[in-house]
């Protein structure tokens, strides 16, 4: 079948399969159509035999597909279905001047009104039975789709609907004549449209029409949504909920063996002469005879239209809401178990989806060579991987990503080639790009062109020849772009002499090249790219270097000869944001935003080529996109276009700050105080005028006029209490703050300060976990954890924090000391170790924790002695952690469940002090039931269960003589296992003590910013000669001992009792020391021991140095304040007497 031909009569087809293949046209309007694949069903192409319900869904469908958006909404078919049978009973919904409230109330009844009257439309669809459930779902979802795709074409992807009736009942639309009445009517839609306390950002124009989309999508699907995700979603998982929706999935399914269409009536089967959706749509299902089976009125695709309306929303939010969280996750949950089970093609449409717990290889084997399948599949895991992006969920969405290439066959590799960034370059220097294929869609070549992607291009001209049919309008009129237009007319796109792209090859030829060095992607696989770019900019941190770790990814799309519009536009956004960084390039970064917000309100291209893909790449609404412009402008020095651009978008936030940093917060006042004349009932807005004029009360009053909902008036009483050091009633806005809007990282954290700083630990505790769970990249809440944890003796869960912490704050010599200090009371000495090194490499060697070096010092000295508990502990719970936290990456972009089957054991371990416990109730132990996994030592065990296991069958059944010879082989393999282990505890022993020899070397080797501390300085000594004592090695044992008392021979101990006594010890360990030297060179021939001639000159100068310290006490008269002091050099002035006699006596026997 010639795929690019549009109106092509499809072969008899039964209704139920009509309905589906409806469906999928419709969901096909915002991807592409692949090569190969069905050309669309036009209503007169529509069977007889298929009822008007039927062709009512296929007239809407049609006009969607023209991008007659506002037409399918005012179509006679909408109008039945929103406002009843008698649609003229609808005229009432819009009555004469009402006041606010009033108007309120009419708005709010005459949206509950819709949703009543498509309850009452599904009921009698089920009375009727056949295919009429179907086919008013179907009809519901596309008046929902035009709904969403007309917000969408106003306030993201353009062009702009000036004549558009603010209010999208089809039976109201032309009495909409009142600006005042829509005004109201819009305020309302806001209002409902502002959740968990955020608002909308900027201007957004016609939010009736997501308020209607709201309605008939995701609202459909909220009873589904509560049962797969918990109320409280901040540490909800979308693993978790795929596991539900599977769960429920395998539960509900009644396989009878035969493949079924989601629309077939109950208890009708499919006639064999009957061709199905999927064959069609090129699925290659059939249909059977086999059973009756109970129908399923809910379209597939539902749940992911929905869940484009959810994303949709909460990108127009000022922060992120745990409730569109909820809706989110659930809704993705719901169309990755239709579309991409396992993570792998679904046969959709025109087969029942696979349960992940069914043997699905055979649907998954069948669905390969669909490419259809395979596009819904990636392209649904491809939402779903910005969806996680969108909430902060980095891994989740790189992984979810990986299985959307791989459903595609789409490779990534970052390369380098040879090649040139500037005109004038002379030489070829590396570059890097990127390579890629793609095996799931095919590029194919045309008569009338070279070459295009795989996509259906005909299927995106307007059918019809005048442009204001789709509803299109000529471009408003703006003032702020019209100054901006004047303002840049002197910038230059080509004075930089930058290339926008590399020019590939050794010769620097003014020559298009891009065809030999860039391969032609189809438009799915460039929506992976750019998806890809998203992943990289959100995973790495803005050093000065990621815009170029990122620009191999947008140049690729640039680079394309056919690109769908949005995805040019969003690799033109990243783009501008890289040579935004770079002052050669910063005037053309400028003027290529400025063409983008100005190619928003032009013609052309069409409404339905524009939605290609808009689902299905990160590009912001079009408020967002006018900001970015406006900071741009500002950064240039152009305040005055900026100020005026932030304005005509509503923009109040920016536009009082930038007055404020201009030092004309009385304009901003007045600027807010004009619109406020228009709008009082505008919460943000006096949030704004409380930001310019610095009063509280307008916050209150913001408060107020939300009924208590504005989670941003909170915030910022939150923070002038901060500001005052009133931390009480901080605390207590920070936490009402909170209650609105838990997903807000940075206010978890406030809130944790400022509880911490009223002295409620717990409460603080419980606020920085929060943060963690919800921002895992905050480096000081993590540390914060781990502080509040260490006050409580609770090691093994500030251990973890502070793993976390490190990974975050690498330049924090504080976190890393607190890690030495910590990992060295739990058992990890290893990495106690490496942490006091980076300390002293942060601070130049001016900073060491004493006590954690000593602590370390006295596990080697146990291990020298034998007597060390410690050996293999801490490789037994690295090796846990490793584990732990690879079944975690495994399990990310997976279902739950599946992925922990393996190891449901590790469940109910738990390693000594994290969850499980005694305390594992208390709310300070949120971070340790947080992060239990990564103590689990479970796979050991597993691993030595398994091991025995394999032992007993090896042994099992063999004769007599076998088993004695096995035996012996056994007893040998058990003491080889013994050898080797000691080996294993003694390298363990070299590693630490090397380590802490690498320790001594920079803290005592020079180089540090600043002096140390005498009394530091003489410690470290000791612990050196402790060190070196239990090494035997004498000789340096003896220097370090000595040097320990030059280091305090600096202090006052000739007048001062106390260094005296410091002094004393110092010399006491000394003269010992020389002792015990002298005894080990009479009873071993050790290398390390000095000559007989150097020890005794070391004793006689360990007696001499007795005898000067006795003398300077007894001048300054201190015998009897210190009696046991100079008991003590008493003491030792003999046993040094003592040894140089020894050494005396044996000189003369030889």
């Amino acid at each position: 079948m010639n795929s690019w031909v549009k109106n092509s009569v499809p072969a008899e087809l039964s209704p139920a399969a009509v309905v589906v293949a409806l469906e999928r046209d419709l969901l096909l309007t915002s991807l592409s159509r692949p090569t190969g694949s069905a050309a669309p069903i036009s209503p007169h192409a529509v069977p007889s035999k298929a009822g008007p319900a039927i062709r009512a869904a296929a007239e809407v469908i049609t006009l969607v597909r023209r991008g007659e958006y506002l037409g399918a909404l005012s179509s006679p078919q909408a109008r039945a279905l929103l406002c009843g049978p008698d649609a003229g009973a609808g005229a009432d919904l819009k009555p004469g001047p009402l006041s606010d409230a009033q108007s309120a109330a009419a708005a709010a009844d005459a949206y509950n009104t819709i949703a009543t009257n498509v309850a009452l439309a599904r009921d009698a669809a089920a009375v009727a039975g056949g295919v009429e459930p179907a086919a008013h779902a179907l009809l519901a979802l596309a008046v929902g789709v035009a709904s969403l795709n007309a917000f969408q074409q106003v306030n993201v992807t353009g062009p702009g609907l000036a004549n558009a009736p603010q209010c999208p009942f089809p039976s109201v639309i032309a009495q909409s004549t009142e600006s005042e009445t829509d005004a109201r009517w819009n305020r309302f839609a806001l209002t409902e449209l502002s959740v968990d306390g955020e608002d909308l950002v900027g201007r957004c124009r016609l939010p009736q029409y997501l308020l209607l989309a709201r309605i008939l999508l995701p609202d459909r699907l909220v009873k589904d949504v509560e049962t797969l995700v918990p109320e409280d979603v901040t540490g909800a998982q979308l693993q978790d909920a795929r596991a539900a929706a599977a769960k429920r999935s395998a539960k509900d399914s009644k396989d009878d063996g035969r493949v079924r269409l989601w629309s077939e009536p109950v208890g009708i089967p499919m006639e064999n002469s009957q061709q199905t959706a999927g064959d069609s749509a090129g699925d290659g299902s059939t249909g059977s005879t086999a059973g009756d089976v109970s129908c399923s009125p809910t379209p597939p695709s539902l749940a992911w239209w929905s869940a484009r309306q959810v994303l949709a929303h909460q990108r127009l939010l000022s922060g992120r809401s745990p409730t569109l969280r909820r809706n989110a996750l659930g809704l993705h949950a719901l169309s990755l178990l239709n579309f991409a089970p396992d993570n792998k093609p679904a046969r959709v449409f025109g087969a029942t989806t696979a349960s992940p717990f069914q043997d699905n290889k055979a649907t998954n084997a069948a669905s390969v060579s669909n490419p259809t399948q395979t596009l819904l599949a990636s392209m649904s895991l491809l939402e779903a991987s910005l969806m996680e992006h969108e909430y902060g969920h980095v891994d989740s969405a790189r992984a979810l990503l990986e299985f959307a290439c791989s459903a595609l066959g789409v490779r990534l590799e970052l390369v380098g080639k040879m090649g040139f960034r500037t005109v004038h370059q002379q030489d070829a220097k590396a570059q890097m790009v990127l390579e890629v294929s793609c095996d799931g869609l095919h590029v194919t070549k045309r008569a009338d062109q070279s070459e295009a992607a795989s996509d259906d291009e005909t299927d995106d001209e307007p059918l019809l020849d005048d442009a204001s049919a789709a509803g299109v309008s000529k471009p408003e009129k703006s003032a702020a772009m019209a100054r901006i237009a004047t303002e840049l007319q002197g910038l230059s796109v080509d004075g930089s002499q930058v290339l926008t792209t590399p020019r590939l090859g050794n010769v620097n030829e003014m020559t298009d090249v891009r065809n030999e060095n860039f391969i032609t992607l189809p438009a799915a696989a460039q929506a992976l790219v750019l998806a890809s770019a998203v992943t990289v900019r959100k995973s790495q941190s803005d050093d000065g270097t990621r815009s170029w770790a990122i620009a191999p990814y947008h140049e690729i799309v640039q680079n394309q000869v056919r690109s769908r519009p949005v995805l040019r536009a969003a690799a033109a956004v990243f783009s501008s944001r890289h040579e935004r960084e770079r002052a050669r390039t910063r005037e053309r970064s400028l003027l290529l935003l400025e063409d983008l917000v100005r190619g928003l309100d032009l013609p052309a291209p069409s409404p339905q080529a524009r939605a290609r893909y808009a689902y299905s790449v990160w590009f912001p609404p079009s408020s967002a996109l006018r900001k970015e412009l406006g900071e741009s402008l500002i950064g240039l020095g152009m305040v005055g276009p900026a100020l005026e651009l932030f304005e005509e978008i509503e923009l109040w936030d920016s536009l009082v700050v930038c007055l404020s940093l201009l030092g004309k917060k009385q304009q901003a006042a007045d600027v807010v105080r004009r619109r406020l004349a228009v709008d009082p009932l505008d919460a943000k807005l006096w949030c704004a005028l409380g930001d310019a004029l610095d009063d509280e009360n307008h916050y209150l009053k913001a408060l107020e006029v939300s009924g208590n909902k504005s989670a941003r008036a909170l915030r910022s009483l939150a923070r002038g209490a901060v500001a005052r050091e009133d931390w009480v009633v901080a605390a207590q806005r920070w936490q009402e703050a909170m209650q609105l809007n838990p997903l807000f990282p940075e206010g978890w954290f406030s809130c944790g300060y400022a509880l911490l700083k009223a002295k409620r630990e717990d409460e603080a505790l419980s606020a920085f976990t929060r943060c963690t769970q919800i921002d895992c990249e905050n480096g000081q809440a993590w540390n914060n954890v781990a502080a509040l944890n260490i006050r409580k003796n609770r090691f093994p869960q500030a251990h973890v924090a502070l793993r976390e912490a490190v990974k975050q704050i690498r330049g924090s010599w504080q976190t890393w000391e607190n890690l030495a200090m910590v990992s060295c009371k739990v058992g990890h000495f290893q990495q106690s170790a490496r942490a006091l090194l980076t300390v002293l490499d942060l601070t130049d060697g001016t900073q060491l924790h004493l006590p954690t070096l000593a602590s370390l010092v006295e596990r080697c000295v146990e291990a020298r002695d034998g007597v060390a508990t410690w050996l293999g502990v801490e490789d037994t719970n690295d090796a846990a952690t490793r584990l732990a936290e690879e079944k975690r990456k495994k399990a990310l972009g997976q279902i739950a469940e599946l992925a922990e089957d393996e190891s449901s054991d590790d469940e109910s371990e738990t390693w000594d002090g994290v969850g499980g416990g005694t305390g594992a109730a208390d709310a300070g132990d949120a971070a340790a039931d947080m992060l239990g996994a990564f103590f689990s030592d479970s796979e050991e065990e597993d691993d030595g269960e398994n091991d025995d296991g394999k032992n007993v069958s090896d042994t099992t059944g063999n004769s007599v003589s076998d088993t004695a010879e096995t035996a012996v082989t056994a007893h040998d393999k058990a003491k080889a296992s013994q050898e080797i282990a000691g080996q294993v505890l003694a390298r363990e022993v070299v590693r630490l003590e090397s380590s802490v020899e690498d320790v001594f070397k920079r803290a005592l080797g020079g180089g540090s910013s600043g002096e140390r501390p005498v009394t530091e300085s003489s410690e470290i000594w000791r612990l050196v000669a402790e060190f070196r004592t239990a090494r035997s090695e004498w000789t340096v044992a003896s220097e370090a001992r000595l040097k320990r008392v030059r280091a305090l021979d600096g202090t006052k101990w000739r007048k001062d009792q106390q260094c005296f006594v410091e002094y004393t010890d110092a010399s006491l360990e000394m003269c010992r020391g020389s002792v015990r030297a002298a005894t080990a060179s009479r009873s071993d021939d050790d290398e390390n021991t000095s000559s007989p001639a150097e020890i005794k000159r070391n004793v006689s100068q360990a007696r001499m140095h007795l005898r000067g310290l006795i003398k300077v006490g007894e001048a300054m008269e201190w015998g009897v304040a210190m009696t046991e002091v100079f008991a003590e050099l008493e003491k030792c002035a003999e046993e040094v007497a003592a040894a140089e006699a020894g050494l005396e006596g044996e000189e003369g026997t030889r």
